[in-house]
């Protein structure tokens, strides 16, 4: 030790020991270093634990979404079976009709009415009924024909006399896109002398008589 000098009867003071720094900063490193590790560690852990939340997350939703697409698949391809069911159906009794109609002396067979909206209705829609009174079944033909609203369906009617009552003709639908109608029908009971032929609008599955209004009517 250096020992201190002597000015004019004062001791000057020892200057601090360069060891105190040191060794303070060499303790609180390593404990710093260890909080910042754990701080660092549970940061990772906390997005480990949420990016696992996040996959399941994601995988159930990809699994709903595809469940999603196979349901609306399965639902187009059972309206494609039945439009092209119902084509074809409705494409053999036209043609059936067809030959009818080519064939002279089948003509007394048909009975072809057309059939009006009321007076004032709009839009004016047109329609044929092709009624076979031999086999008892007959053809409609409609154009521009509103589609029916949710909970409601259009029916035929037949009026044969002396039946006071109209006979039921059963329920149809519109192509909602072309208003249009090839509806192939038969009378709920036989008939005879038919002479009108009726569509009204009234409750879904139809009626065993006429509710709703008049849409369409024969003269």
């Amino acid at each position: 030790m250096i020992p201190p000098v002597k000015t004019a009867g004062h001791a000057v003071p020892e200057a601090p020991t360069a060891g105190v720094t040191p060794f303070r900063l060499s303790f609180w490193l390593p404990l710093a270093a260890a909080a910042a590790l754990a701080l660092v560690a549970a940061w990772v852990v906390q997005l480990y634990f949420v990016s696992l939340s996040e996959s399941s997350l994601l995988r159930e939703q990809q699994a709903l979404g595809e469940a999603t697409l196979r349901s609306v698949r399965n639902q187009l391809e059972a309206e494609r079976l039945l439009a092209n069911r119902q084509l074809q159906d409705a494409t053999q009794a036209i043609a059936a009709l067809e030959r009818q109609l080519r064939e002279p002396g089948d003509l007394t067979k048909l009975q072809i009415v057309s059939l009006n909206s009321p007076p004032g209705s709009a839009p004016r829609t047109l329609a044929v009924a092709v009624w076979n009174h031999i086999a008892q079944e007959g053809i409609l033909w409609i154009e521009k024909l509103p589609a029916a609203a949710p909970g409601q369906d259009y029916q035929l009617w037949v009026f044969a006399p002396p039946s006071p009552l109209p006979v039921d003709g059963g329920v149809f639908t519109v192509d909602a896109c072309t208003g249009e109608v090839r509806y192939q029908f038969k009378a709920g009971q036989p008939v005879k002398n038919v002479t009108r032929f009726a569509v009204s609008l009234g409750r879904k599955g139809g009626v065993p008589q006429p509710e709703g209004p008049m849409v369409l009517i024969s003269h």
